[in-house]
């Protein structure tokens, strides 16, 4: 356990634990602040929010922020969280630490993160805390950090051992598809290709295959989207890049990646009515998945982050696509059951799917009730990307062949969706 040290002139704060580069740390802080201003996580979220619009945070954000130090860099973001605990600046490194320097005979001199050893490993967990906090809300909020921890990596790996750079690249191969991932949900398609592209780049120089796997398939996931969500029709072109990228990819994959490409190698096909290839693809991925123990060690693991309950959802979601809606809604409850509540972002993608299928199904009703409720969820981790797809469903419930068009319900939808 890290010594905890009293800090400032007069010892009047703390105990907190020393951060790597010297300062208190500030999730401990923020903790103990929130504790002594009788704030729950949810209410801080709220009011963080207010400050940042159209970049919400969740209350897991706050828990994980204070339990794992992921506090924001941007000094802007560390000011509005101190005004709303009542920190002290000078504890959230808002000042000089000469001025904070911790009562302890064991403190004389500060520690310093190096380039590599302890610093690359605090990277590292960053880069699984943030990918889990995607995954269960959003990195949204986050996004700023992400960027400039990518661009500390940037900077670093010039100034290590040739032997110590390849770990470096690996990182930012991590880094890269998550800010990719946070920019398609917000549909900033052109900065998430930026990314992914960059990835496939720096991946195939290094000439390492499962990052190149990892960095193809971030790829023709953003083409997949750019081609499917806000376009009506769809765009054959971006769908058929996105088939070619997955195609590069599944060579290069270990089987765990390999299994969640295929069900987006599905969806694709089945976008372009590709049915027998299709449902090849899903029985594939299905035969990957039954073999278990498919964990790899790496981020790649966390990065797939497939199970039985992912395989239904995008099973689910290629059987839409191909309009078979009564096997699409089966495939849904299994994906509801086994998707672990935590993962907010899939469970949003599930009550999505849900609608389509229920309007497919020619319940108009349902749909519409369906796609209310999944859009208070949307706009709670501001998923912009699933909030596209509400709408378009929106444009056929209002259009001349429905005739639930006229329903105050559907009204609702469309007045709800003009606050998006």
């Amino acid at each position: 356990m890290p010594e905890k040290l009293f800090w400032g002139p007069h010892s009047e704060y703390g105990p907190y634990s020393a951060q790597g580069d010297g300062w208190p740390h500030r999730g401990e802080v923020m903790r103990a602040w929130r504790k002594a201003q009788k704030m729950t996580a949810k209410q801080v979220a709220v009011e963080y929010g207010k400050h940042f619009k159209g970049e919400p945070v969740s209350e897991r954000w706050v828990t994980m922020a204070e339990k794992y130090n992921l506090i924001p860099k941007d000094e802007q973001r560390r000011r509005v969280l101190a005004g709303i605990l009542g920190i002290p600046p000078i504890l959230f490194g808002l000042g000089s630490l000469t001025d904070l320097a911790p009562v302890t005979t064991q403190a004389a001199s500060l520690p310093q993160m190096a380039a590599s050893g302890n610093h690359v490993q605090r990277y590292d967990t960053f880069l699984d805390l943030y990918w889990q906090l995607d995954y269960t809300s959003t990195a949204q909020g986050s996004l700023r950090d992400i960027e400039s921890m990518i661009n500390d990596l940037r900077t670093i790996a010039p100034q290590v051992p040739k032997n110590e750079q390849n770990r470096i690249f690996e990182l930012l191969c991590g880094f890269y598809p998550l800010a990719s991932t946070i920019y398609n949900d917000q549909l900033n398609h052109k900065k998430a290709f930026e990314y992914a592209d960059t990835c496939v780049k720096l991946a195939t120089n290094m000439g390492n295959k499962k990052m190149q796997a990892v960095a193809l398939y971030q790829r023709g996931f953003v083409n997949l989207q750019q081609g499917t969500v806000g376009i009506d029709p769809l765009d054959p072109d971006y769908v058929q890049a996105a088939m070619l990228d997955f195609e590069q990819a599944i060579p290069l994959s270990v089987p765990r990646l390999e299994a969640a490409i295929l069900l987006d190698l599905a969806l694709a096909q089945a976008l372009l009515k590709q049915r027998r290839a299709a449902s090849l693809s899903l029985d594939k991925s299905a035969r990957l998945l039954s073999k278990g123990k498919m964990e790899d060690g790496s981020f790649v693991d966390l990065f797939a982050n497939i199970n039985t309950g992912r395989y239904s959802l995008g099973k689910a979601a290629a059987l839409i696509a191909l309009k078979e809606y009564d096997e699409a809604d089966s495939e849904l409850d299994q994906a509801e059951e086994l998707i672990s509540p935590d993962q907010t972002r899939r469970h949003a993608w599930i009550s999505v799917l849900r609608s389509q299928v229920w309007f497919g199904q020619g319940s108009y009703a349902v749909a519409t009730e369906t796609a209310l409720n999944a859009l208070k969820v949307c706009k709670g981790i501001n998923s912009v990307n699933n909030i596209t797809l509400i709408k378009n469903l929106y444009h056929q419930l209002t259009s001349d062949r429905c005739s639930y068009r006229l329903s105050r319900p559907v009204q609702q939808l469309g007045a709800n969706l003009v606050l998006c």
